[in-house]
């Protein structure tokens, strides 16, 4: 099989024209091609190709077992790319219609686009074999892939005998000022039946800075980052606010009208001006199961002004943070918002974050936040943060450093360190975590604190007075057997007290991941650790068993199930044990259709005999159907206990073009922020039946 594949490896390359694995040779398009996937253009012809892929994942280094090839070309416009992904069983290319950032799971080509080629985030933008986009920001480190972000750029593919190929536009105003004369670019390629990931050039996962390994791209545009963009957009909404559990009450109809205009004015300047934004067609919260839960739960960003230029605004170290100090979801209803990105020379970013916050039924407060970064090379910088809101009961302010320093290949040091200030009371909040890893182990060091006064008045705060320290290692072997891809041990353990010194919980964690050919595989955990709560001392480990397989092409199953000894926080606290079951089916009988069902039980019973035992659970039930690349409709039921809300969610939507789109729909407004400077947990509590109107306008 090895022989096999790199035979077919360098028979795609024989047929491409050799690129230096440093550079890419873009040439001029005089004429841009026709983004339809078929690659007859004239362009295509004449333009140099790159064909030596190499595997990132499941095994680093190896040759893939497929051949493809990938060639650029440019105008003032923007970059065109085309793949030719060969496959030697083109019956088993995995392509289906979906939305945009749900086909994964499908074979799909790509490029990684580092607008500045200084290794410091990059646009990954992807198409499955349907023509089916996906995009997401890539940061360095450990800043992983933001998934929520949407890109404007347009792709499309084909099928044919010998594999598929694919064609990607992507415009210099897309990407937000920040292209230069001088750009990287990864290219990317996954088979999706037998697990692969493949670039070009290599990927060294195992480095802390392997972005900056990009190859060189300079196609010199003249008008390279300019852009101007209106979006207004009218919605006709009906509310209906939950007072309690059983009743609604049903509010009149009312228009509503929005504007959302950014604009790029120079390469190194981006700005954004939000009125009245409209959120109703963000997708409703996933259901989460309350019972008996020790701290908060804090809902991720969705709306889209908000994750535009997100890597800036995010703070280094909170990964697995106790106190995140930025989280733009805590500006609910935000009647106006400004946004300001900025370059200052090549080492030095600014931003500004500014939203004027009236939810319904509440007085309106400022929200601002400022941000620089100083960078250091091509992963390591210096950042300086400020903020605070403002409002009629209370002016709260917080202000910090933070850095990311890559020491060595592989060694990754990230700190904050912040302080805050509510009327009298003040309070600090402190992280530090080293990485280090290599393609086949990893070890992370990581020490948290937050002071009792502290207050996360930009953003959430989950466990306060406390003092926590983890270490974490993780190896990966790779057996090459039939059954098995790659396994993977991870030894967690860890341990807090609050400032007075008295311990608040251990834990210990040792799991195993099997990895098998193609989409499955399994995982066991067992867990060793030890509670206080309330002075009291509890046993909390237990055992965790999780899969996932893929028996055909148009079903998925996932099933996970744990039993652990946990305390029970009441008052007082009492020593209990919980079981938890989750089941997840998803059905693709054909390219246009989708349904899936989650569900989840967990039971808690106290250790004693004649204890009495409570159960909660939540349940989601999803379909889509997607007869056309610009129609799509959706529909989501969520059911539960305890905190989960009762609901239902719909969306019918006609994309007639980027930004331009005819929604109709049920769902979520906006949720409303925790009190309490952001200690508590969100909660939904405004529903709309809406029909809105969006048209994207470039002056």
């Amino acid at each position: 099989m090895r022989l096999r594949s790199i035979a077919l490896c360098l028979a795609g390359a024989a047929v491409a024209l050799p690129l230096d694995a440093s550079e890419w040779a873009a040439a001029r398009a005089e004429q841009p091609p026709r983004i339809d996937g078929r690659l007859d253009d004239p362009v295509w012809r004449d333009a140099p190709a790159a064909g030596s892929f190499v595997d990132f994942a499941p095994e680093p280094g190896r040759p893939p077992s497929q051949a493809t090839e990938v060639r650029v070309v440019w105008d003032d416009r923007g970059l065109y790319f085309a793949f030719r992904c060969h496959d030697a069983q083109p019956g088993k290319i995995r392509g289906r219609l979906a939305q945009r950032d749900a086909a994964f799971d499908d074979d799909w080509a790509g490029v990684i686009l580092d607008p500045t080629a200084e290794g410091r985030g990059g646009f990954e933008l992807m198409v499955n074999p349907r023509g089916c986009l996906m995009d997401a920001f890539v940061a360095p480190g450990g800043g992983g892939d933001d998934v929520a972000v949407d890109v404007d750029f347009t792709a499309a593919a084909r099928q044919d005998s010998a594999g598929w190929s694919a064609e990607l536009a992507v415009p210099w105003a897309s990407l937000n000022g920040r292209a230069s004369r001088r750009m990287a670019a990864f290219a990317l390629r996954q088979i999706r039946r037998t697990g692969e990931r493949a670039s070009w050039p290599a990927i060294e996962s195992g480095r802390q800075d392997w972005l900056a390994g990009g190859a060189a791209l300079a196609p010199d545009p003249e008008a390279c980052g300019r852009r101007v963009e209106l979006l207004p957009a009218v919605t006709l909404q009906r509310c209906d606010t939950r007072a309690d559990r059983v009743a609604w009450r049903i509010g009149p109809a009312v228009a509503r009208f929005s504007l959302t205009a950014s604009a790029a004015p120079r390469r190194n300047l981006g700005v954004a001006l939000a009125l009245r934004p409209d959120f109703s067609h963000v997708e409703a919260d996933a259901p989460q199961v309350t019972l008996n839960r020790r701290f908060p739960i804090f809902y991720p960003e969705k709306r889209p002004f908000f994750l535009e230029d997100r890597d800036l605004f995010d703070v280094a170290a909170e990964g697995d943070a106790l106190a995140a100090v930025f989280h733009s979801r805590l500006i609910v209803a935000p009647a106006a918002a400004v946004r300001a990105t900025g370059r200052v020379g090549a080492a030095h970013r600014l931003g500004l974050l500014w939203a004027r916050d009236a939810p319904a039924g509440a007085r309106a407060s400022h929200f601002v936040w400022l941000r620089s970064r100083s960078y250091l090379g091509s992963a390591s910088y210096l950042g300086i943060s400020a903020g605070g809101r403002a409002g009629a009961a209370e002016h709260a302010a917080l202000a910090g450093l933070d850095a990311e320093l890559v020491l060595a290949p592989g060694v990754r040091v990230a700190a904050h360190a912040f302080g805050s200030r509510a009327g009298r009371e003040t309070g600090h909040a402190f992280a530090v975590a080293l990485d280090w890893s290599a393609a086949r182990r990893a070890l992370d060091l990581l020490y948290q604190e937050v002071a009792p006064g502290f207050r996360a008045v930009t953003g959430c705060l989950s466990r306060g007075d406390t003092r926590a320290g983890t270490i974490e290692a993780a190896g990966h072997f790779y057996p090459r057997l039939p059954a098995c891809r790659r396994l993977t041990a991870r030894l967690t353990a860890g341990a807090a007290t609050d400032f007075a010194g008295t311990p608040t919980d251990r834990r210990a964690r040792l799991t195993l991941r099997l990895e098998m050919i193609g989409p499955s595989a399994l995982q066991v955990a067992r867990t060793l650790a030890t509670e206080w709560w309330s002075a009291h001392r509890f046993d909390a480990g237990g055992w965790q068993v999780a899969g996932e397989s893929s028996p055909v092409s148009w079903l998925r199953l996932t099933a996970s199930g744990a039993r652990a000894a946990t305390p029970i926080y009441t008052t007082p606290p009492a020593a209990g044990r919980s079981r938890t079951f989750a089941l997840g089916v998803t059905l693709r009988p054909c390219a246009w259709l989708a349904a899936s069902a989650e569900a989840t039980r967990t039971t808690l019973h106290r250790v004693r005999p004649g204890a009495s035992s409570s159960t909660a659970h939540a349940r989601r039930v999803r379909l889509e159907l997607q007869p056309d690349r610009r129609l799509r409709l959706r529909a989501t039921l969520d059911d539960g206990d305890g905190e989960v809300r009762r609901q239902t969610d719909w969306l019918a939507e006609l994309s007639l073009a980027p930004g331009t789109v005819l929604q109709l729909g049920w769902g979520n407004a906006y949720a409303e922020a925790p009190s309490g400077g952001g200690t508590g947990p969100m909660r939904e509590v405004t529903r709309v039946a809406f029909l809105k109107a969006a048209c994207g306008v470039r002056p």
